[in-house]
């Protein structure tokens, strides 16, 4: 059975959530914000991510949302982000 997680990335330095996401695998989906390849892209959550570990730090992951089926969940983000 999968894990549906809305989630947030943490800015460790002031507890700021940074980023809000949806996972259809548990904390698999908030780790691999971390791996090279998808801080390849340019976005303002890449930038963010980088400097983090330029200064080695790195986010924290807090599960603001949870469920065993997907139903609601492209609601629940977007409570999540409002």
């Amino acid at each position: 059975m999968k894990k549906y997680l809305i989630y947030a990335l943490v800015d460790p330095r002031d507890g700021a959530p940074r980023y809000v996401g949806r996972s259809a695998s548990g904390l698999k989906r908030p780790r691999q914000h971390r791996c090279h390849s998808a801080l390849q892209t340019r976005t303002h959550k890449t930038h963010w991510i980088r400097l983090l570990k330029k200064q080695g730090l790195d986010y924290k992951v807090t599960v603001l949302y949870h469920a065993d089926v997907e139903e609601g969940l492209n609601e629940a983000e977007i409570f999540w982000i409002a």
